[in-house]
């Protein structure tokens, strides 16, 4: 068996995992120039429900906090305070025979291992030589496969780019080899395999960013990249932000805001080529949220929060989840609470990863306001403890 090849697919999950950020030193100086920003007091905040936030739409913000553009809470059916849990026990002989079986690999030759020191638990793995089908399971149900000759890192160019928040590709098409492919319809196939082959108890799966992906060298083959988020009830899951690092001596996440999402490749064929997760989820509780902080009042607690850092140009609002570890681990059944927000966010264009789409690292900074408390979090604010 290739040691090299499962070694790729160990240092790709930890990649990933590995792609915290600390405050950078500029950042520290800000806030100890500024001192403490005092937060709203709770008294100047009013209140709306799920029904009128749907009647948002175009909203422009002016001063610190400046956004001029389309927000959209239509999708969201319900708002929950959640506590998810990762899987304790991926590794049943009944995932095996389902994985091994789903991705065609042989369940009799692959090798396992105490997973060292990932933190995500035990871990079978395949390979079969040299440029061959790649295969690697953990027991918090972290899973990354690679079809036979799927991926060279840094041989593939991004031809186009479509965010399905705000690009309408029902009537676009892409050419995967000889065939062409309508890529609404490929989303709604990578769903629909997702939702029938790794249900979640309480999520959906939604793909939101597509790229087409174009061979350098060779044939010029192409295939699509997407990244399919996590929604509960209409409303995604965080998988746009850095976690923050609680400076210990284990280094850990404070909060859980890294990699929320399954990465996929199609190149034409039925099973995606490409997929990785860092682990697997489920809605162990929701508690239903009635009376929420309305959004201006949002937009308020915001602004007198970050007032003396600068001015900020929003690029994207949304409504998510900011997700928080309760015991600082991604291992196998480990507390996850994820606590409703406005997420308002400041995106670039980064450097793109040669495997899958990551999101994760798409914003200079972050801002989320709580839809129960009011409460700020953001990259400029957290201290480290």
């Amino acid at each position: 068996m290739s040691k090299i090849k499962i070694s790729a697919m160990v240092l790709f999950l930890a990649a990933l995992l590995c792609g915290c950020q600390e405050t950078p030193e500029e950042v520290k100086n800000n806030m100890s120039e500024y001192g403490e920003n005092k937060q709203m007091d709770t008294s100047d905040i009013t209140y709306c429900s799920l029904d009128e936030l749907w009647q948002l739409e175009d909203y422009k913000i002016e001063g610190n906090i400046a956004f001029d553009g389309k927000i959209d809470f239509s999708n969201v059916e319900e708002i929950d305070v959640l506590n998810l849990t990762v899987e304790r026990d991926f590794l049943s002989d009944a995932n095996k025979d389902k994985y091994t079986a789903l991705f065609g690999v042989d369940k009799n030759q692959y090798e396992e291992s105490d997973g060292g020191n990932s933190g995500w638990g035990k871990r079978i793995s395949y390979s079969d030589g040299e440029n061959a089908p790649t295969f690697s399971m953990m027991e918090n149900g972290g899973m990354a496969y690679m079809a036979r000759g799927a991926h060279n890192p840094g041989e593939y160019v991004i031809e186009e780019r479509y965010d399905i928040d705000n690009d309408d590709v029902s009537d676009v098409e892409a050419e995967l080899g000889e065939r062409k492919v309508n890529v609404a319809n490929v989303c709604a196939d990578m769903e629909k395999w997702l939702s029938e082959n790794m249900p979640m108890d309480g999520l959906e799966y939604r793909v939101s960013d597509v790229y087409v992906r174009k061979m350098q060298d060779g044939d010029n083959a192409r295939r699509l990249a997407m990244c399919a988020e996590y929604m509960h009830k209409g409303m995604r899951l965080d998988n746009h932000t850095l976690p923050i690092i609680v400076e210990d001596d284990d280094y850990n996440m404070e909060k859980c805001t890294t990699f929320i999402s399954t990465s996929l490749e199609y190149d034409g064929f039925e099973t995606p080529c490409f997929f990785s997760r860092n682990f697997h989820l489920g809605v162990k509780s929701a508690e239903q949220v009635q009376k929420l902080v309305d959004f201006d009042s949002a937009v308020r607690i915001l602004k007198e929060t970050m007032s003396g850092f600068g001015v900020f140009h929003i690029s994207k609002i949304y409504p998510m989840y900011l997700l928080k570890l309760t015991d600082k681990s991604e291992g196998p059944g480990a507390a996850i609470e994820a606590r409703p927000s406005y997420a308002f966010l400041v995106t670039y264009n980064g450097a793109d990863s040669s495997i899958g789409i990551i999101k994760s690292s798409s914003c200079d900074h972050y801002f989320f306001v709580d839809m129960v408390t009011g409460e700020v979090t953001s990259d400029l604010t957290e201290e480290r403890k």
